[in-house]
């Protein structure tokens, strides 16, 4: 098991420290161990410590997603999506972010959510695409919490619902993960902008149920 290299390189990478965390990484990925596989991918495809190489990304991506991780499949996903270091090829994403997705990984899901809004690789369906940010939003990924209530806001591919809409871009907006962030000024601006559209009635119980979204997922 590489749960602690991964979990150890991973404390590396938020302080910056990119060559000891490859250090670390390196070994345990060239002994085949999926997790530490995957990460070193995701190190070569944002550049963290070493120059961005999409053909090692594919590499250590491609090793790892063989070995079943799932962070695997998401990065290999992105390579073809973006038609990076592997000819373009969106329908290859889906089935890897489909598979990634069916095992919990929040970030494909989110992809693959996309995917289905946009009918990029996969036949449009914006029904799926709503119930897939809504999983990812129930995950605490502030992205799909996004989405899934400009959906509800707008009743795309799900019943309309305003409120509830708007509660969850409010919980988006006040994301953790996001604090500090151009994304999270941005989410601001679109909740101050929807919430100006209900009645003050209806800002309560947005409020109400945005508070009781919040508290369930600080216990999930």
């Amino acid at each position: 098991m590489d749960t602690n290299i991964v979990e150890n390189a991973m404390a590396l990478i938020r302080k910056h420290e990119f060559r000891q965390a490859r250090e670390l990484l390196q070994p345990a990925a060239e002994k085949g161990e999926a997790e530490a596989q995957a990460l070193l991918g995701q190190m070569y495809n944002a550049g963290w410590g070493v120059p961005v190489d999409y053909e090692q990304a594919f590499k250590w991506w491609s090793r790892a997603a063989e070995g079943g991780s799932a962070d695997g499949q998401w990065g290999l996903g992105l390579l073809y999506d973006d038609g990076k270091g592997v000819p373009r090829d969106s329908k290859k994403a889906a089935e890897l972010w489909g598979q990634a997705a069916d095992r919990g990984n929040v970030k494909a899901t989110v992809n693959l959510a996309f995917l289905y809004q946009e009918g990029r690789g996969v036949e449009r369906d914006l029904k799926e695409s709503a119930r897939l940010f809504r999983l990812a939003a129930q995950a605490g990924e502030p992205a799909a919490q996004l989405n899934y209530g400009l959906k509800l806001l707008y009743g795309e591919g799900i019943e309309q619902n305003q409120v509830l809409g708007c509660a969850w871009i409010g919980v988006a907006a006040e994301s953790p993960r996001t604090k500090g962030s151009g994304f999270a000024e941005k989410i601001r601006k679109q909740k101050d902008e929807a919430w100006r559209e209900l009645s003050a009635n209806d800002r309560e119980k947005a409020e109400k149920l945005k508070k009781e979204i919040q508290s369930r997922l600080k216990t999930d």
